[in-house]
């Protein structure tokens, strides 16, 4: 299982952090794409080659890319990661060629450099929303009544004609509840890993990953309810849960 949220496009607090993009069209700047909102996006000015990068005055690994809010399906594009390696810049991973506009993961093999970009081929122009270039955190496997939203709620209404026929069933999606829950975890583990995660999903949402092998199968998440805090269930030993919603985008 992984939790998608240490994001190296929104690392303002980090000391020569920098974010651009090669064009940006009129009210689509590239900012929106590192603040973790679905309503706002960053757009190319025209069709073709595109890119997002962040530099930083010190190494920032990543391994793991995130795209949330896009049409880049719909446009046929493809998205691939590169890092600044010696002077040149150098494809991390594979290519992305997403095979839908809901939430897309790419996962590659860690690597650190102090420049970072995505590259978007797409004619015409795609938008995105939030994308998210960093180091995954790895929980433990999924726990035992953990229920995965494979399908979508839907607010439902049913017609039915005079007689009784049934007419129709129409359905509006909403998101689905989603609970995370860890036994057995050292509080040294807690206070590294999960304390800084929830910090950020205090305010903002994120996403989670809950089958490594499956990443189609990704949610974009956030909170609604007030936020529990670890327990000790042993002298040596924690545990941890988190109550979200969580929706796949479409």
């Amino acid at each position: 299982m992984l939790l998608l949220y240490d994001n190296l496009f929104a690392k303002t607090t980090i000391a020569g952090y920098a974010i651009s993009a090669s064009t940006s069209a009129t009210g689509y700047p590239v900012e929106n794409i590192a603040d973790w909102l679905d309503f706002d996006f960053w757009k190319a000015n025209a069709s073709g080659v595109s890119y997002v990068e962040v530099q930083f005055t010190s190494a920032q690994s990543a391994d793991t890319l995130a795209l949330y809010g896009h049409d880049l399906f719909t446009n046929s594009a493809s998205v691939k990661v590169k890092r600044y390696d010696s002077g040149a810049w150098t494809q991390v991973g594979a290519t992305l060629t997403p095979t839908s506009d809901g939430l897309q993961v790419l996962q590659f093999t860690s690597a650190s450099d102090t420049r970072w970009r995505i590259e978007v081929t797409s004619t015409p122009a795609s938008t995105i929303a939030i994308g998210f270039l960093g180091v995954a955190l790895v929980l433990p496997a999924a726990q035992i009544g953990f229920s995965p939203p494979l399908v979508l709620s839907d607010d439902t209404t049913t017609n039915r004609a005079a007689g009784g026929s049934l007419l129709g069933v129409f359905g509006k999606p909403k998101s689905s509840d989603l609970r995370i829950s860890m036994e057995l975890r050292t509080p040294a583990w807690i206070r590294s890993y999960w304390v800084p995660f929830m910090q950020h999903a205090r305010r903002r949402a994120f996403i989670l990953c809950w089958d490594e092998t499956t990443l189609g199968e990704s949610w974009f998440c956030w909170c609604e309810k007030d936020l529990q805090n670890a327990e000790y269930t042993h002298p040596t030993f924690m545990k941890a849960a988190l109550n979200c919603k969580a929706t796949d985008g479409l």
